[in-house]
């Protein structure tokens, strides 16, 4: 399931009060409803890829390189850590 869809992300560019606040709550249900799936799968996940979640925040990565084979993702991107206190 895609949570943080480009229509998502549209709404978040509304400009009435109302709208906005529509908005922003759908998208803490997309946060929430994420992060629910990403524990689900947790255990699943290679033990590199838990440490990424853990303990750096991708959201102001530094990404260098991106490209595709058919069934692998390459990211070549500079990571900062996570802050202690992290809100995003």
């Amino acid at each position: 399931m895609k949570y943080f869809t480009p229509e998502r992300y549209k709404r978040l560019q509304a400009t009435g009060m109302q709208d906005m606040d529509a908005a922003d709550a759908d998208w803490e249900i997309a946060v929430t409803e994420y992060e629910r799936h990403l524990e689900t799968i947790r255990s699943d996940l290679p033990e590199s890829v838990r440490h990424l979640l853990d303990d750096f925040s991708l959201h102001d990565a530094e990404v260098f390189f991106m490209g595709r084979k058919p069934a692998t993702l390459f990211l070549h991107y500079a990571l900062r850590p996570r802050p202690a206190t992290f809100w995003c």
